[in-house]
């Protein structure tokens, strides 16, 4: 039985997909960092579900228009000439250029705008005269006026823009709210007609009330004097209120511009200034309980020395993408000298985990022997290995860290005698591993691997060779690990992978130089579901897909140039919902390099991956210019793929979606371009 929604309830559910919301509508940005400037699907595609969804959305969908290109511009120019009363649901617009003639049908059908947005940013190609045409026709309430970049590429339209804005400002009845960006003032070096135009007109705007002036940067605070833009626009006697956005600094009654505010009586009352703060006062239930006291400063200490649970996250290449980064964390270093309060709490925090670069391994080693307590805080240690002989180091440190479940190191290599007494040590709690490990001289014993009986993700990166001979195997080896990833390896520690049972693996990630592995995947490829294998063993692809069938994500090991050039798929898989690129560095890659992909995903269809739903690749770039979607080449892939509702994202997951319009180009794009 089909149930019906009220309209109401339903217009209440479909609000929030359609909703701009003002801050965005009224942002003062360039096109790289506006909120628009997204790869996003076309909210219109919420009018496919059903005629009443159809019914229902189609004014929200108008209600609320951003015009970012000329096509977008033609295409509502085309739909309100087809259908005139689509423009009575339109309240809000947004043009960011001039669009020609096509804002002058837009602005025709469209005689209920209550807010309206320019932050025109003219091309080469482009013009105002169908603006220009189109702004008496209408009566808004607010007007919202900022620039872009690229404005000073058409100065002299511009100044046609601020000349007939001006005389609409004049004859505009509803007009109540102007926002002006305060970086107008910058535009031109040679006068102010611009700003002096606009200032005049809003002088003698019948109904204004609030000007609103913008200014992220905070120029307007810094100067001596109020601007004279400012002076001209208060001698409007309607005028009721001066806002400023964002707020001011704290420090702004020191600064020049509000001294010069109080000196004017009519400013002074006009400009809407930020209460005053109230002194901070220590709550007394806290200075009379310190248990309470304790414990209320070490949870916000905790979130100031620690960003989230690295032993959540899982990456091919590094343990500590959860951490926030050496720069931020040794920042928050700052805390412990505020009070002995936050010394003493800061402190198990600070050494919990403990993020150590190779300047500071000794001063490190030095600390914990001076205070082995606090090497018992320490959880999660991260060391950035010196050069050269520093194994003593480096046992002087994980020898008083006992407790340590998760050891993250890069750089230089430890001797295989340094691995073997850390095991001994601290392999009884270590949960996550990543240690590069020297190749000793002879071959060694696997036996050591029975003293991490709790391991769950390890990067093995050492060319140890290992005795292969069955007595030196426990069953119990690895019975927890969960996540293997190898950056180096010789193949006899393969071979022992091989003998394992290792009965808790579901992610496998191999190197862009690794090779073979065939005896692996044929043990335990049936319980991954996650796995990276390099270029060369993706060659195997019939025998590695039939040894892995149960995997759901497929990445791809690359080397430092990426060689799409040596990628082939030749087989079928049913159940690889996820394909991914992988790089250690990365790598901008030019258009010939881009199509050289098109072989390989020519194989990538329903047919072959008929569960294969989504593509990554860390070098996906998707522009948000006309001009530069038409040349872009990583666009040509996406779309090919889309054909077989597969979608091509970049390293954020981001995929291309098709386009709400789209301008066609006669003229021939050179091969040479990038994109």
């Amino acid at each position: 039985m089909q149930t019906h929604i009220p309209d109401e309830i339903l217009h209440d559910i479909l609000s929030p997909a359609f909703w701009v919301p003002d801050e965005a509508f009224s942002v003062s940005a360039t096109s790289s960092d506006s909120p628009f400037n997204s790869v996003v699907e076309s909210s219109s595609a919420f009018l496919l579900v059903s005629k009443a969804w159809l019914r229902v959305g189609t004014p929200l969908l108008y209600h609320d228009v951003i015009l970012r290109s000329k096509a977008q511009a033609q295409a509502l120019a085309s739909a309100l000439g087809s259908n005139p009363d689509l423009g009575r649901f339109i309240r809000k617009l947004r043009v960011e250029g001039g669009y020609a003639i096509s804002m002058h049908k837009i602005l025709k059908h469209s005689k209920n705008i209550t807010d309206l947005a320019l932050a025109p940013a003219f091309s080469r190609s482009d013009n105002a005269c169908g603006l220009c045409r189109g702004l008496p026709l209408i009566d808004p309430v607010r007007v919202v006026l900022h620039h872009r970049d690229n404005i000073y590429a058409r100065i002299e339209l511009n100044r046609n823009l601020a000349d007939v804005l001006g005389d609409c400002i004049r004859k505009w009845k509803n007009l109540t709210v102007f926002d002006i960006s305060h970086d107008l003032l910058k535009l031109y070096a040679e006068g102010q007609s611009y700003v002096d135009a606009i200032s005049n007109a809003l002088k003698n705007a019948p109904g204004l009330q609030t000007l609103v002036i913008t200014d992220p940067e905070g120029d307007l605070y810094k100067k001596a004097l109020v601007p004279k833009y400012i002076s001209t626009v208060a001698e409007n006697t309607s005028l009721r209120h001066i806002k400023s956005r964002p707020l001011p600094p704290d420090n702004f009654a020191e600064s020049g511009f509000y001294q010069a505010l109080l000196r004017d009586v009519r400013l002074k009352k006009l400009f809407e200034l930020p209460p005053s703060q109230p002194p901070f006062i220590y709550p007394a239930a806290l200075s009379a309980d310190p248990i309470l006291e304790d414990r209320i400063w070490s949870r916000v200490l905790l979130h100031a020395f620690y960003h989230t649970d690295p032993s959540l996250h899982y990456s091919e290449y590094s343990l500590y993408d959860a951490y926030t980064g050496f720069s931020l964390r040794w920042r928050s270093l700052r805390l412990l000298l505020v009070s002995k309060t936050f010394a003493r709490l800061g402190m198990a925090h600070l050494y919990r985990n403990a993020i150590v670069r190779k300047s500071q391994t000794n001063e490190l080693a030095l600390r914990l022997a001076q205070q082995p307590s606090l090497g018992q805080l320490v959880r999660h240690l991260s060391l950035e290995l010196p050069g050269g002989d520093q194994s003593f180091n480096f046992l002087d440190v994980v020898l008083r860290t006992t407790m340590l479940t998760t050891l993250d190191c890069e750089g230089s290599t430890v001797t295989w005698e340094a691995f073997t007494d850390m095991c001994n040590a601290t392999g009884s709690s270590i949960h996550t591993l990543r240690l590069p490990v020297a190749k000793p001289a002879g071959s060694v014993s696997p036996s050591v691997f029975a003293l991490l009986p709790r391991i769950r993700s390890l990067i093995w990166d050492s060319k140890a060779v290992f005795k292969t001979v069955h007595n030196l195997l426990s069953t119990t080896m690895f019975d927890t690990l969960v996540n293997l990833s190898i950056n180096v390896c010789d193949q006899s520690f393969l071979i022992l992978l091989s003998r394992m049972e290792l009965p808790s693996l579901r992610r496998a990630t191999f190197s862009a130089k690794s090779t073979g592995g065939t005896a692996f995947f044929k043990k335990h490829g049936g319980k991954l579901s996650h796995l990276t294998v390099s270029i060369s063993q993706l060659d195997s692809g019939e025998v590695l897909f039939r040894h892995c069938p149960s995997i759901r994500y497929l990445g791809i090991s690359c080397g430092e140039v990426g060689t799409p050039h040596e990628l082939s798929i030749s087989a079928n898989h049913a159940r690889v919902e996820c394909m991914a690129f992988r790089y250690v560095d990365r790598h901008v890659l030019k258009r010939a390099q881009v199509r050289k992909f098109e072989a390989f995903f020519a194989h990538l269809t329903r047919a072959r991956f008929p569960a294969l739903h989504e593509v990554e690749h860390p070098d996906c770039d998707w522009p948000t210019k006309q001009r530069e979607i038409h040349e872009c080449a990583w666009i040509t892939l996406a779309e090919s793929l889309l054909k077989h509702d597969i979608h091509l994202v970049d390293e954020d997951g981001v995929g291309w979606k098709r386009p709400r319009a789209r301008l066609q180009y006669t003229k021939k794009i050179s091969n040479k371009s990038r994109y």
